[in-house]
């Protein structure tokens, strides 16, 4: 009892503005908040929780926001179908298109990935077609047609030692296409490697014989170098093939006056 007026002295001795800190009360706190329920607590600690996020989380995309699957029965195995219809009838636009629609419902394929690559090479955006390419490769890094039109994208973009790793690595996944010897002999006749390019527009014509450009090329390769003998029987056979191929009948011509007039 003692103790109890003791403290009620000494608190009856300080005014506000003296009183110590732990005695000062905040007016302007606000009023304690009453639960009718002890699980409105957790409530609203969550609450409090999800207000501390930063702000620039977004939350993720409603399914009723996505692009509609209706027009083809909700399904994207039928997208998928139309997809390679629109891609074998050359419809690149529109192959792009559609790819994004599905993309917004599921995981890309790499054979899909890979059209819409393709399609975007196609219609000249070759930036955003090279990204492309690079997912599929992702996805799927022994994908040999991938690698082979990934460094078709970086030539045109003027990378051209890119290029040539590029069409080496699906050289060394399966080299036995007249093509791709073709471009990237192509390629290396445009960085000035003569005696490499030589052997790839070979390699081109020992791997597709009815190759009417690899063998043009390779005879204009020798007739670059004066022999006129090796250019005429490459031109003879490009011209066997495709009567219509640029230079070779008049570099044939040529040929034949020159080894005449000797």
């Amino acid at each position: 009892m003692k103790a109890v007026l003791l403290f009620l002295c000494l608190g009856a001795a300080f005014t506000q503005d003296q009183a110590p800190e732990w005695l000062v009360i905040d007016e302007t706190a606000p009023e304690t908040m009453e639960y009718e329920n002890p699980e409105d607590y957790s409530k609203v600690g969550w609450a409090e929780q999800d207000n501390q996020l930063e702000t620039d989380e977004a939350p993720l995309a409603s399914r009723s926001m996505l692009p509609s699957l209706e027009p083809w029965s909700n399904s994207p195995h039928q997208l998928k179908k139309e997809i390679r219809s629109e891609f074998k009838a050359k419809k690149y636009t529109r192959v792009i298109e559609l790819v994004d629609i599905l993309l917004a419902h599921e995981k890309g394929q790499a054979e899909i990935l890979y059209k819409k690559a393709f399609a975007l090479r196609q219609v000249g955006n070759f930036t955003k077609s090279l990204e492309v390419y690079n997912k599929v490769l992702e996805v799927k890094p022994k994908f040999r047609d991938a690698w082979y039109d990934r460094g078709g994208v970086l030539a045109r973009l003027g990378k051209l030692e890119d290029a040539l790793q590029s069409y080496d690595q699906a050289i060394g996944l399966n080299g036995n296409l007249t093509w791709l010897h073709y471009d990237r002999a192509v390629l290396l006749k445009k960085m000035q490697k003569w005696t490499e390019a030589l052997q790839g527009f070979k390699r081109s014509v020992e791997l597709g014989p009815k190759n009417s450009w690899a063998q043009l090329e390779l005879g204009n390769m020798y007739f670059s170098i004066n022999q006129y003998v090796h250019a005429m029987k490459y031109y003879q056979a490009a011209l066997e093939l495709n009567p219509k191929l640029p230079d070779a009948q008049k570099n044939l011509k040529f040929c034949i006056r020159y080894l005449e007039g000797k």
